[in-house]
């Protein structure tokens, strides 16, 4: 029989010495690439919501939402490299400029992916129990589907590097085709291989920020 591969966790990285100099400001380059039905942006420092458009820019502390029946593709260019599918439900919150530069899934249902021609692209996004870190290698591009609920976080890795680096714990390296479930605070809580990801069913704290 075949070995089974579950998460491994590794030891954390050693902390950056304390330079007493503030996190420097960063912004990712995010664009809108493809917006299908009822899709909508919230500006940082409002309470409106606006309908999104194919190549709408969204900046520092934005938020995008897809309604019922509504998708869209959020791609980056730099710092990061790739970008998020994401579906009906889902809420996504761009960082602030004083913020780690990564996208924030606050609900639903994200397929993250590295760009398919830059062997080592790296990719992050923001989870209840973490930070979700994708890199491409020589094979090609990482790629992951993340379910976020108000208990924690289901990915399914597809292909590529993919590791969930815990703020004060150790870092899990989590396999190719194989799920993982972890708690909102870190613990993992089942595995597996893939196919169907147990489905997490209850809504998360401001789900919808509206």
């Amino acid at each position: 029989d075949e070995p089974v591969t579950a998460p491994v966790e590794l030891a954390a990285p050693a902390a950056a010495p304390e330079s007493g100099l503030e996190p420097a400001r960063t912004t990712l380059d995010a664009r809108l690439t493809a917006v299908v039905g009822d899709v909508e942006i919230q500006r940082a420092g409002t309470d409106r919501w606006v309908a999104a458009s194919v190549g709408d820019m969204l900046h520092a502390g934005d938020a995008i939402q897809a309604m019922v029946g509504g998708s869209a593709t959020v791609t980056l260019s730099a710092p990061s490299s790739g970008g998020f599918d994401i579906e009906a439900g889902t809420t996504l919150r761009m960082p602030a400029a004083d913020e780690a530069p990564h996208v924030s899934a606050v609900s639903g249902h994200v397929t993250a992916r590295t760009s398919p021609d830059a062997d080592g692209a790296s990719l992050e996004l923001g989870l209840p129990p973490g930070t979700l870190v994708l890199t491409s290698d020589a094979t090609g591009m990482a790629a992951a589907t993340v379910f976020v609920d108000a208990t924690g976080a289901a990915v399914d890795v597809t292909d590529g590097l993919v590791a969930l680096e815990r703020e004060g714990s150790t870092r899990v390296a989590l396999p190719p085709r194989r799920w993982t479930r972890f708690r909102s605070d870190g613990a993992v809580r089942s595995s597996g291989e893939s196919g169907p990801v147990p489905e997490l069913l209850e809504p998360a704290d401001a789900a919808l920020v509206r």
